[in-house]
């Protein structure tokens, strides 16, 4: 089995994500261009519900040519100049 420990937890996590079809549909289609009006996804809820491991899968079904920036709010303090540094 080769591969770093990380790269092993993220395959198994690939494997095991099943569901949530109509979600990942919606980033899909937010990272491919069909969702012409929106250009920012928020994704939130309680903690340990798969909102990250969502996101992941959904990106990882996206077009090579698509670039996609996922920034994790739980080190971003919420105030919008926090938000822009973490960005750029």
């Amino acid at each position: 089995m080769a591969g770093i420990i990380s790269e092993r937890l993220s395959a198994a996590a690939a494997r095991s994500f099943v569901g949530r079809h109509r979600e990942t549909a919606v980033i899909a289609a937010l990272l491919d261009g069909r969702d012409a009006q929106h250009s920012v996804g928020f994704v939130r809820g309680p903690g340990g519900t798969g909102k990250t491991h969502l996101v992941r899968a959904a990106i990882s079904e996206a077009p090579e040519e698509v670039v996609a920036l996922v920034v994790d709010c739980r080190e971003v303090e919420p105030a919008p100049d926090t938000f822009l540094d973490h960005l750029s």
